[in-house]
């Protein structure tokens, strides 16, 4: 008999005295409720009861002793308090699945957990569990899932891990191991799942991807490995996912004109600061399942492949921080997902036009290239755009109109450092999702429009450098998200309004190069998280308020 009850919002108490009648009961699901106090220790005498999940509930105080169990689940409620040592004390010779993720465990793994030779997962994530992966545990023959990510586990990996000749999932991320990576590791044939990332390995990487025949995931970045790793190796393998991000690995492309191998069929390839060079090979091309590919910070050169942007399955095309020349297509299409899809091409050398018609592109970052001619006129009607970054380019002409649509969801716009010119459009304001707007070192004219006043969920608004006038724009007023708000070198005039006090969240303030005039309103006193502020060159009447002087200041002090 089982009984499922998760996500039923019950609260209080586990009603044990109810259950207690249930002589049958084999399972029980009380998942994700608000049960508090403790795991009751009668819970021993419902004798045929093998799987309990009381998993994302309040509970707290001890596991009690149930050597009937097969599964149990207690993962998530971060009062409860384990002791390895304690637990394993007893034997728990029924046990194959256990899940304590996300409780207080500290300590130790104990030599005794290899007691429960039955053992097939065993999840221990966020425990804050220290000390070294005994070598015991690789007496667990069954064990097939080891998840122990984001504790403080120190050493090195046991080189008797090929022992564990049934492990399929091993996930050891966000810990302090150091060493080598035994190669003991690539005798583990079933092994299908690997996640070494955030640690702190060092030596060569044992060629996991010729040897483990199921190997499907595999994750190693934010390492301190070293040596080269030639690309054709990955060929050769059936590894779904790659990431070796920061991993101190350089990736060499070795060949680039070697025929196709059909089997490798990657989704994931993301090899950030990799030390790549020369040009993407042709043979990417038949990466037909992709559907992310990030190359930042390398040192990619030639052009960007034009049938790069039209893989059937990609969704993420990451390739900022290399040097790639050369001209983009005017149509950018993307897969379609339920993750944000993005295009970020930014710190190249690309040059041309800005593309016509983005497909299914929810993020787009051509920031700090050579593109020149004026932003296309139908850009912001991309469906779905949340994020447009154009900054530092060579962009001439007006904001279009598309960017004022009623329908748009702009979070993101970032225009800064081009040659613009015109006004802000008053139906700039449609764009009420706006959290962050910077138009700053361009030539635009006239004063902010009223009509921003529904932008009320903006947090940044730089729009330093230009040929703004007339008084502190009063529309700053609305927005009371605002953290960082730039008008320095406009030509800004009168007084600075005492409603600034009322941006209670404002952290960084630049109003110098202007003509503010009058006296600095004690409202400024009031900002608690202003923690930098800039009033030189304007005609300020008095000196900065002596509550201020613990401000970093830009440039000298009012004058």
């Amino acid at each position: 008999m089982s009984l499922h009850l998760s996500s039923c919002n019950i609260s209080g108490r586990i009603p044990i005295w109810q259950f207690l009648n249930l002589t049958n009961l084999a399972s029980l699901y009380m998942s994700s409720n608000v049960l508090t106090y403790l795991i009751p220790d009668l819970l021993s005498n419902l004798t045929t009861l093998s799987v309990l999940d009381f998993s994302r509930n309040d509970l707290n105080g001890h596991i009690p002793y149930l050597p009937q169990l097969e599964e149990l689940s207690v993962a998530s409620n971060p009062a409860i308090t384990i002791d390895l040592v304690s637990m394993f004390a007893v034997p728990w010779s029924k046990l194959t699945l256990l899940n304590i993720c996300f409780t207080r465990v500290g300590g130790m793994i104990p030599l005794s957990l290899s007691n429960s030779t039955s053992l097939t997962s065993f999840r221990a994530d966020g425990c804050s569990i220290q000390g070294s992966i005994p070598s015991s545990i690789t007496t667990l023959k069954k064990l097939s899932v080891l998840m122990l990510n984001e504790n403080y586990i120190t050493g090195q990996l046991p080189v008797s891990m090929s022992s564990l000749i049934t492990l399929q999932y091993l996930s050891l991320f966000q810990n302090n191991l150091e060493g080598n990576i035994p190669i003991s590791i690539c005798q583990i044939s079933s092994l299908e799942y690997l996640n070494l990332e955030w640690n702190d390995l060092t030596g060569r990487l044992p060629l996991f991807n010729l040897q483990l025949p199921k190997l499907s995931f595999f994750y190693i970045q934010r390492n301190k490995l070293n040596g080269n790793m030639p690309f054709s190796l990955f060929r050769k393998s059936r590894l779904d996912e790659i990431s070796l991000v920061t991993s101190g690995l350089s990736i060499e492309i070795d060949d680039p004109d070697q025929p196709f191998v059909q089997t490798f069929q990657p989704k994931i390839l993301d090899f950030t600061s990799c030390n790549m060079r020369g040009k993407i090979p042709n043979f990417f091309s038949n990466f037909t399942s992709l559907v992310v590919l990030n190359f930042a910070n390398n040192s990619l050169s030639g052009a960007i492949p034009q049938w790069l942007f039209n893989l059937p399955t990609l969704c993420i095309l990451a390739l900022p921080m290399n040097n790639f020349k050369g001209f983009i297509p005017p149509i950018i299409h993307l897969k379609s997902s339920l993750f944000p899809t993005i295009v970020n091409l930014a710190r190249n050398k690309l040059q041309g036009p800005i593309p016509t018609q983005l497909e299914n592109v929810n993020v787009i970052d051509l920031s700090l290239n050579n593109f020149v001619g004026s932003i296309p006129s139908k850009i912001g009607e991309a469906p779905g755009i949340s994020s447009i970054s154009l900054s530092k380019n060579k962009i001439r002409g007006s904001i279009p109109e598309s960017f004022c649509h009623a329908s748009n969801v702009l979070q993101v716009l970032d225009l800064s450092n081009n040659s613009l010119s015109g006004t802000i459009r008053c139906n700039l304001g449609n764009c009420r999702s706006l959290i962050f707007l910077n138009l700053g070192q361009n030539k635009l004219i006239g004063s902010v429009p009223e009509e921003l006043e529904h932008i009320t969920s903006l947090r940044y608004l730089d729009l330093n450098g230009n040929q703004f006038e007339g008084s502190f724009p009063a529309v700053i007023e609305n927005f009371q998200d605002l953290e960082i708000l730039n008008l320095a070198g406009n030509g800004f005039e009168g007084r600075i309004p005492k409603f600034i006090g009322d941006l209670r969240i404002l952290r960084i303030l630049v109003l110098e190069s202007n003509s503010f005039n009058e006296s600095i309103h004690e409202g400024l006193m009031k900002l608690e998280n202003l923690q930098y502020i800039g009033l030189s060159r304007n005609n300020l009447s008095v000196p900065i308020p002596e509550n201020l002087d613990g401000l970093k200041m830009i440039g000298e002090k009012a004058k």
